[in-house]
C-alpha cells in the first residue's frame, strides 16, 4: 500500500468563518477519536500508536495531516499526556478545539473533522474512500509460531471427595466364599436368556440349537402321568391332555406343567410331594436348557441342589444374584404348598402357564430366603447380609440386618454403594461414628433434613446433634437465619444462636428481619433493639416493603407477650400504609393474623375498612414494554465487569483488576476487597461470593465473606463454564472433561460429585433449587456440497435433578429453525433451550434485500420476533424459563431485550449508548446488568420499577 494519498481540500465552514480562541482541547476531554500528525511522527510511528490504541468497534482514515483513529466510545483523556490529537463529538462532527454555543450553531450537518489552520476552522470530510484496514500494515511473512510451556507448577485437577469406595460383598463379609469361576458366564447367560424371554425374543442358545438339551427321562414322564390321573374327578375333566397339533409331521409340543388341588392323600404323603417337586425342576431345567444352554442349566441345577442340602459353604460359592427387584415376580410362581386344578403334560400353550423368568427366579428366591434364615441362626451375620445383599439384592433390608447385629461400619457402606436414598445413607454413617462423611453426603444432596427424620424415629440423641450439624452447615455457608430457625424449634437450645443471630443483623435484608423477631424474644428489653425494630416498621420506602412484611410474619409465629403485642400493633399500622405504597405485597389474611396477634379493642375498632385486594397487573403482563435509554455521556468512570444486586439492597460489582466493590443502596462503597475480579459468582442469599479472574488458561478464585466483609484467595483452577450463582455449599463447573460439583465452603478445590465423559465442550451452564443443566456443543466433520468436508455442529443437553443429583435428560438439541445463522443458544435450568438467530435476505436478480428481522425460540413457548434497523453482534443469552433476557450490540453502543416466557411477548429494552461491553445477571426477581461504562442498572421484575441506576467513579 502507498504512503500517501490524494485528498479533497478541506472545505471552509459554511455560514461565516469561525476562528476558535484556542486551536486544542486542553484538560481532560471525552475524546472520540485521536488525530496521529505524519507531518510530525514517522508513519512506522504513527501506525504504532494507531495499533496501541486499537479496540474492537475503531476506524481508521489516511489524512493529509496524518492517521485518524475514530473510536466506538468515547474515551477520558488527558490532553497534555494524550498519545495524539484528541477530538470531541460535536453533532455530526468532529472537533479539534472546543467551540462556543454560538459557533457550535453554525457547524455544517456533515460527518467529518474540524481541525484549526492559521487560526480558522476547517472541516475534512470523511469517507469510505479514505479508510484504511489497520491489517495490511502487519507483515506476518516472517512470524512463526512457538509453542511455550509454562515454568509453573500446573494446578492440579479437584479432589473428588464423597464418592462411595468399591464394595465388594465377598471380600468385604467375613466367611463369605470366593465366587466359582463360572458363576460369572452363568449368571450372563441367564441375564441375556430373562431378556429375551421378557421381549418376546429367541435366545441365543435355542438359536445354536440346543433345544434338546436336558431330555426329560421316560419313566419321569410316566410318574407324571400317574400323577395326573390321581386328581381326575368324576367327570374325568381334570386328565385331558393338551394337544398341539395333528399327524405324524406336527412339531413336538413344549410341555407345561399345571397341578391339581392336593387330596388329603397327597398332602400326607412325602413321596407325591417330592415327585410333583422333581417334576417341575426337571420341567424347569428343561425349558432354561433351551435357552441358555445345558451346562448352565447343569450348573444352576447343582447350585440349586447344594441349597437344599443344605450344603452352604458351597452353594454361596456357587450362588448367582437374581439380579435387582425388578426381576422380582409379584407372586411364588411354582411350589409345592400352592396346588392347582390340575397335573398334566400339555402340548400347546396355556394361560395357567408361567414364564421361565417367573418360575426360575422364584425358585432361587425361596431358596436364598431359606439360607438367609439358617445363616441367621447360625449366628453367620455377615454370611447371612451377604444372602440379602448380593444374592436377593435387598440391600435395605441387608443394612437394617446389619445394624440390629452392630455391625455399622458395614451397614454404611453397604447403604452407600447400593445408592439408597441419600437421608439413610447419612444416617449410617453417622451411627457409624464418620461424622465427616455424613456432613459431606449430606451437603452434597441436602439431605440433613430426611437423615433428622430418619434418625428421630430409634436414636433421638443422633437426631439433634444431626440436626445441629444441619444448622452448622448452613452458617458455613452464610446462611445464619436458617441456622437460626433450626435449633429455634427446641428451647434449650436457643441461647446458641445469638453468635448467628448477630451475623444475620449484619448482612440485613429479609433474613434479618425474621432475626429481629428471633432476638426480641431472647431479649425482650432490648431498647437499641426496640429502636432498631421501630426504624424499620417507621420506613416509608416501598424498597423495604418486603422486610416489614417478614418481620410481621414470623411476629405472628411467636409466642404472645405484652411487648410482642405493642409491636404487634405497629406493623398491623405499617402493613396498612404499605398495602397502598406497594400493592403487590398486600396479603389480607396477614392483617387479620396482625390484629388477633395484637388483641387491642380501641385498634380494632378503629381499624379502618381492610383495603381490597390489588389488581395490579404484575410487570410480566406488562402490555406495552418498558423502554430506557442512557446516553453515551450519562457514565462513570471505571468499567464494571460484573454485577449482583443482593437480597439485602446493596450491589456487588467487579472492576476487573480493580477489585470488588460493595455498594450501599446509593451508590457509596461500604466494603472494597483487594481480590481481581471480572465475573462473579454468588450465593442464593447473598452472603457469600466468588471472585473470578482470568489468568492464561487459568482462572483465579477468591473467596469473599460479604457479612464479616472479608476475602481470602482461594486457588488456580482449569474451569471452562461455570453456574453465576450457588446455593452456598455446592457450586457447579465444567472442565473439558467432567462436570462438578465443587464444595465451595472447602478450603481445597475439592468437588463433591462427578459426571465424566462430556459429549462436547462446556458452554453454558445454570442452576435453580430444583434442577441443573448443561449446553454442550459439539464440533464435527461432515460431508458438504461436491464431497466436500464441512464442520458442524452438534449441540447437546444434560438435565440433572436437585438435590438428587440425579440425570433426567441427555440428548441431542433438535433446535433448528429454517434461518441461515444461528446467533446463540441459551439454557434454561428446567432444560428448556433458546435459540437466537437472523433470517435470510430475500435475493432477486439484481440483489439481496436483507430483512432486519431477530428470530428468537425457545422450546417452552411461541417464538419471540423483534424488528432491528441495523446490523447487530450477538452477546450471550441468559435463559431462566420465567424471563429470558437478550444481550446484543452494534456500533453504537449496547442493547438488552427482556422477555416474558409466561406472556410470550417483549417485557422490557435497554439501551446503552456507547457501551461495548455488558454483563447481564438475572434472577426470578430482578434483572442487574453493568456495562464498561461504568453504569450499574436493577429492574425489579415484579412491578417493573427502576431500583439502582448507579455509576461507578
Amino acid at each position: 500500500m502507498s504512503d500517501t494519498a490524494t485528498l479533497s481540500p478541506p472545505a471552509p465552514v459554511s455560514g461565516g468563518r469561525i476562528r476558535p480562541r484556542l486551536l486544542t482541547h486542553r484538560g481532560v476531554v471525552q475524546a472520540s477519536a485521536l488525530l496521529f500528525d505524519t507531518r510530525l511522527l514517522p508513519l512506522t510511528a504513527a501506525r504504532g500508536r494507531v495499533l496501541a490504541m486499537w479496540v474492537p468497534g475503531a476506524t481508521v482514515y489516511r489524512l493529509d495531516e496524518g492517521l485518524l483513529l475514530r473510536l466506538p466510545a468515547a474515551l477520558r483523556v488527558v490532553c497534555a499526556v494524550a498519545p495524539g490529537l484528541p477530538l470531541t463529538r460535536e453533532g455530526s462532527l468532529l472537533t479539534a478545539a472546543p467551540l462556543t454555543p454560538e459557533e457550535r450553531k453554525r457547524l455544517p450537518l456533515q460527518e467529518g473533522i474540524l481541525l484549526v489552520r492559521n487560526g480558522e476552522a476547517v472541516i475534512i470530510p470523511l469517507s469510505d474512500s479514505v479508510r484504511e484496514d489497520p491489517a495490511d500494515w502487519l507483515d506476518l511473512t516472517a512470524w512463526q509460531s512457538v509453542d511455550v510451556v509454562s515454568l509453573g507448577t500446573p494446578p492440579a485437577p479437584p479432589v473428588i471427595v464423597a464418592e462411595a469406595a468399591p464394595f465388594d460383598a465377598r471380600t468385604k463379609l467375613h466367611g463369605v466364599p470366593p465366587a466359582s469361576p463360572q458363576s460369572a458366564a452363568v449368571a450372563k447367560g441367564l441375564q441375556d436368556a430373562l431378556k429375551a424371554e421378557r421381549e418376546g425374543r429367541t435366545s441365543s442358545a435355542e438359536k445354536r440349537g440346543e433345544a434338546t438339551a436336558f431330555p426329560m427321562p421316560a419313566m419321569m414322564r410316566q410318574m407324571l402321568e400317574r400323577l395326573a390321573h390321581l386328581g381326575e374327578g368324576p367327570a374325568g375333566g381334570g386328565g385331558q391332555r393338551g394337544t398341539g397339533g395333528s399327524g405324524a409331521d406336527s412339531a413336538p409340543p413344549r410341555p407345561t406343567l399345571t397341578v391339581q388341588p392336593q387330596t388329603e392323600a397327597e398332602r400326607l404323603n412325602p413321596f407325591t410331594r417330592w415327585l410333583k417337586h422333581t417334576a417341575a425342576r426337571t420341567l424347569l431345567m428343561t425349558g432354561l436348557a433351551r435357552q441358555v444352554g445345558q451346562r448352565q442349566a447343569e450348573y444352576l441345577g447343582r447350585m440349586m441342589e447344594m441349597f437344599e442340602k443344605g450344603e452352604l459353604d458351597a452353594a454361596l460359592r456357587h450362588a448367582i444374584p437374581l439380579g435387582g427387584d425388578s426381576d422380582q415376580p409379584a407372586a411364588p410362581a411354582l411350589s409345592v404348598p400352592h396346588a392347582r386344578e390340575n397335573l398334566h403334560i400339555s402340548s400347546g400353550s396355556s394361560s395357567s402357564r408361567m414364564g421361565l423368568g417367573n418360575e426360575l427366579l422364584t425358585d432361587l428366591k425361596t431358596l436364598y430366603r431359606r439360607a438367609f434364615e439358617q445363616l441367621e441362626r447360625a449366628g453367620r451375620i455377615e454370611e447371612a447380609a451377604f444372602v440379602l445383599a448380593e444374592l436377593l439384592h435387598q440391600s435395605a433390608e441387608a443394612v437394617a440386618f446389619l445394624e440390629r447385629h452392630n455391625k455399622l461400619q458395614l451397614a454404611a457402606e453397604i447403604a452407600e454403594s447400593r445408592k439408597l436414598s441419600p437421608g439413610l445413607i447419612v444416617r449410617q454413617w453417622l451411627l457409624a461414628g464418620n461424622r465427616e462423611r455424613a456432613i459431606l453426603i449430606a451437603r452434597r444432596h441436602h439431605a440433613f433434613g430426611a437423615a433428622v427424620e430418619l434418625l428421630q424415629r430409634s436414636h433421638p440423641e443422633q437426631a439433634a446433634e444431626m440436626r445441629f450439624l444441619w444448622a452448622e452447615a448452613n452458617a458455613e455457608s452464610g446462611d445464619y437465619a436458617a441456622a437460626v430457625d433450626l435449633l429455634w424449634q427446641n428451647p434449650h437450645t436457643r441461647e446458641r444462636t445469638l453468635p448467628w443471630i448477630v451475623q444475620a443483623l449484619a448482612f440485613g435484608g429479609i433474613p434479618a428481619a425474621r432475626m429481629l423477631v428471633r432476638q426480641l424474644e431472647l431479649m425482650p428489653e432490648d431498647a437499641e433493639l426496640h429502636a432498631r425494630i421501630l426504624a424499620l416498621l417507621e420506613d416509608e420506602e416501598p424498597e423495604h416493603a418486603p422486610e416489614r412484611k417478614e418481620f410481621a410474619e414470623i411476629l405472628c409465629t411467636a409466642e404472645v407477650t405484652p411487648r410482642l403485642a405493642a409491636f404487634a400493633r405497629a406493623a398491623l399500622r405499617t402493613m396498612l400504609r404499605d398495602s397502598q405504597t406497594a400493592p403487590h405485597l398486600f396479603d389480607r389474611d396477614l392483617l387479620r393474623r396482625l390484629q388477633n396477634y395484637g388483641a387491642d379493642a380501641a385498634l380494632r375498632a378503629d381499624l379502618p375498612t381492610l383495603p381490597a385486594d390489588s389488581a395490579r397487573s404484575p410487570f410480566s403482563q406488562r402490555e406495552e414494554p418498558l423502554r430506557l435509554e442512557w446516553e453515551a455521556h450519562d457514565t462513570g468512570a471505571m468499567p464494571v465487569y460484573d454485577a449482583a444486586f443482593l437480597s439485602n439492597g446493596r450491589t456487588l460489582v467487579a472492576l476487573g483488576e480493580a477489585g470488588v466493590r460493595l455498594l450501599t443502596r446509593d451508590g457509596r462503597t461500604a466494603a472494597h476487597f483487594n481480590q481481581p475480579a471480572h465475573r462473579l459468582v454468588v450465593a442464593d442469599g447473598g452472603q457469600r461470593a466468588i471472585a473470578i479472574a482470568p489468568r492464561g488458561e487459568l482462572l483465579r478464585l477468591a473467596k469473599l465473606d460479604l457479612t464479616a466483609l472479608r476475602a481470602t484467595h482461594w486457588c488456580e483452577a482449569s474451569i471452562q463454564t461455570f453456574t453465576p450463582d450457588y446455593d452456598g455449599s455446592l457450586w457447579f463447573v465444567a472442565t473439558a472433561t467432567d462436570f462438578l460439583a465443587i464444595d465451595a465452603t472447602s478450603d481445597r478445590f475439592q468437588a463433591l460429585w462427578r459426571t465424566p465423559e462430556l459429549t462436547g465442550a462446556p458452554v453454558q451452564i445454570t442452576r435453580n433449587i430444583l434442577d441443573c443443566s448443561l449446553l454442550l456443543r459439539q464440533p464435527q466433520l461432515e460431508q458438504g456440497l461436491l464431497g466436500l468436508p464441512a464442520l458442524s455442529e452438534t449441540w447437546w443437553k444434560w438435565h440433572f435433578a436437585l438435590p438428587s443429583l440425579v440425570m433426567r435428560d441427555r440428548q441431542e438439541v433438535h433446535l433448528k429453525p429454517d434461518l441461515r445463522f444461528a446467533f446463540t443458544r441459551a439454557i434454561a435450568p428446567s432444560g428448556e433451550m433458546a435459540e437466537l438467530a437472523v433470517r435470510p435476505g430475500e435475493q432477486t436478480d439484481e440483489m439481496v434485500t436483507p430483512l432486519p428481522l431477530l428470530n428468537l425460540r425457545t422450546n417452552g413457548s411461541h417464538p419471540f420476533e423483534m424488528n432491528f434497523p441495523g446490523d447487530y453482534q450477538p452477546m450471550q443469552s441468559v435463559y431462566i424459563g420465567l424471563w429470558l433476557a437478550v444481550p446484543y450490540r452494534d456500533q453504537a453502543g449496547v442493547y438488552v431485550s427482556l422477555f416474558s416466557c409466561a406472556r410470550g411477548d417483549h417485557s422490557a429494552a435497554f439501551t446503552l449508548k456507547g457501551a461495548q461491553t455488558v454483563s447481564v445477571r438475572l434472577t426470578s426477581t430482578h434483572l442487574t446488568l453493568a456495562d464498561d461504562r461504568g453504569r450499574v442498572i436493577v429492574l425489579d421484575l415484579a412491578t417493573g420499577s427502576l431500583l439502582r441506576d448507579l455509576r461507578l467513579h
